[in-house]
């Protein structure tokens, strides 16, 4: 059993190959801000949520909602948040899409300086 700080893909063993094709991978590139954030459901309601939040500041300021591009490896999933013509994403590999788009979130509120980093690491949500 792994953390699930330490799940990447090639660590899980995966099924019979697939006849499905191969979809588009999306790209980290050096411009993608990057932190070692993971998302735990039971630190947030439905209305602190970063996805939300991100949601509501776009449409406070009038700009374009953040997209989420995700890539699937072995049964993991890891997200690339733009907003505002920047790309966020978390280094952590999640198991569920959702998480990994609203770990992308939280890197992105983290990036605007809109959370703080102590308050991340006192829900465990960054390792110290």
């Amino acid at each position: 059993m792994q953390g699930r700080r330490e799940v990447a893909p090639g660590s899980i063993v995966a099924e019979e190959p697939s006849d499905e094709p191969e979809q588009k991978k999306p790209k980290l590139d050096e411009d993608t801000f990057q932190s070692n954030i993971a998302f735990f459901r039971t630190n947030y309601d439905d209305s602190t949520l970063p996805k939300t939040i991100l949601h509501g500041r776009a449409l406070k300021e009038k700009k374009d909602y953040p997209t989420y591009i995700t890539q699937q490896e072995d049964k993991l999933f890891r997200t690339i948040c733009t907003y505002d013509g920047k790309s966020y994403a978390s280094t952590y590999w999640e198991k569920n899409k959702k998480f990994a788009e609203q770990g992308s979130a939280l890197v992105c509120l983290l990036g605007l300086k809109m959370v703080n980093e102590d308050d991340l690491i006192k829900n465990g949500s960054i390792l110290r």
